[in-house]
């Protein structure tokens, strides 16, 4: 997958803070010039190459979000509607086997959910390698890997964002400082061949 920051800017502060006040101040331009020696360690399955210092990308299936690319409504499989993305990131030795990341999504006219966003999530997101105990035991199955949005539950009708602009943000703590990525998306909210009826029960 590309190692771009797609219209957004990353800053990771030696302080803690994501101010920019910090000694790397890392934008679109310097990810990819800056690509070090990001090979992630063989124990680590959930990093990715990519720059020495701390990134992260936000995908939804092939297409990295940013610059006003889709975010589409889904019908998941436990039977509710969501927004489903997958980080990729690296750059760093996690402290643990789980990367923290917090996640909020802003629709204009629409920011009825908790805390005045659209929707807003902490994740957990497993890095480590994963093993079954046994076969069909699913243990990493049940590992949380993704971003899975959930939209409010005031809004009956899930088309009428279709085509609204929406800011995605998500900040990941890195053991070096918090990592955030503010990313223009529009919102894709609109039935094809049927896909929602699993969720419209």
């Amino acid at each position: 997958m590309p190692l771009l920051l797609s219209c957004a800017k990353t800053v990771v502060g030696d302080d803690g803070s994501s101010n920019g006040e910090g000694d790397s101040d890392t934008s679109a331009e310097g990810v990819d010039s800056n690509t070090g020696d990001g090979d992630p360690p063989e124990d680590w399955c959930g990093l990715s190459e990519g720059p020495s210092e701390p990134w992260f990308q936000v995908y939804q299936g092939q297409e990295l979000l940013g610059g006003g690319s889709d975010l589409r409504v889904e019908c998941g499989f436990q039977g509710f509607f969501m927004l489903e993305t997958d980080p990729q990131l690296g750059g760093f030795i996690p402290e643990s086997e789980e990367v923290e990341f917090h996640v909020t999504l802003d629709v204009e006219g629409y920011n009825v959910g908790p805390n005045g966003h659209f929707a807003e999530s902490d994740f957990n997101i497993y890095v480590a390698c994963c093993e079954e105990t046994y076969e069909y035991s699913y243990e990493c199955y049940y590992l949380q890997t993704r971003f899975q949005l959930f939209p409010p539950d005031q809004i009956d009708d899930l088309s009428v964002i279709h085509g609204l602009p929406g800011t995605l943000s998500v900040t990941m703590q890195a053991p070096e400082g918090p990592v955030e990525q503010v990313l223009d998306v529009q919102m894709w909210a609109v039935e094809q061949n049927s896909e929602w009826e699993f969720c419209d029960y």
